[in-house]
């Protein structure tokens, strides 16, 4: 594995050592700035734990080696397809030209492609990110105790994995709540795609972690 990997599988190896995200294992030492800012009394806080914990588990279960480090996050990368497809047809209404198209463009992105089996967060976040996007979505809908709980949880997972991400993607879902006419019931008309078009704000999300937002983003609002 290569460096930025080794920085997630070293911490995750820690965890198994020490029960901590440490920074140190006694040989190697974690860190990305002179002066050590990214770690806190021996803990390293400059990456969400959240991949790291993930790391942690598949190398328990599959030894110290590329394979265990990488395992679950290219299982991520086809759930994060199988759950794009269920997304789509659940909030595009079996658009089938579109869905295969979207799906087409996602498979065939070679930068995602490149990063997705990677042990790091670079599956995993746009996973979330469609996760959030459908519970909003759901409470938007109907607004239960389940899709809140969770709309929580997928919230919570991507705060712990990427912070500036979340961060967007808060930003964004929260302008477009504001953007909607909030006196109107129901409103289940987000269904029909009325006022956002979940796969193009998803594949702006995925564009941004893998450095073609540019491109993608003008796709996504065309």
């Amino acid at each position: 594995i290569w460096e930025d990997e080794g920085q997630t599988a070293v911490v995750a190896t820690n965890i198994l050592a020490h029960g901590v995200p440490a920074a140190s294992d006694g040989k190697n030492l974690v860190t990305i700035f002179p002066d050590h800012r990214d770690i806190r009394d021996g803990i390293y806080i400059w990456q969400g734990w959240a991949p790291t914990y993930l790391a942690a588990a598949s190398i328990a279960t599959f030894g110290r080696n590329a394979f265990g480090a990488r395992f679950p996050f290219a299982a991520t990368f086809v759930a994060l397809i199988a759950f794009y497809y269920f997304f789509l047809q659940k909030w595009r209404g079996g658009r089938n030209r579109h869905l295969w198209l979207t799906i087409g463009l996602t498979l065939t992105c070679v930068p995602m492609l490149v990063h997705a089996r990677q042990c790091r967060y670079y599956a995993l976040i746009p996973l979330l990110n469609l996760l959030v996007i459908d519970a909003y979505l759901d409470c938007l809908k109907t607004p239960r105790l389940r899709h809140w709980l969770k709309l929580g949880l997928w919230a919570t997972l991507l705060v712990h994995s990427f912070l500036p991400g979340a961060f967007l993607l808060a930003l964004a879902l929260g302008l477009d709540l504001i953007s909607r006419e909030t006196g109107r019931e129901p409103r289940e008309r987000i269904v029909g795609g009325e006022r956002v078009d979940g796969h193009g704000v998803f594949r702006w999300l995925v564009a941004r972690g893998v450095g073609e937002h540019e491109e993608l983003a003008r796709s996504a609002t065309a």
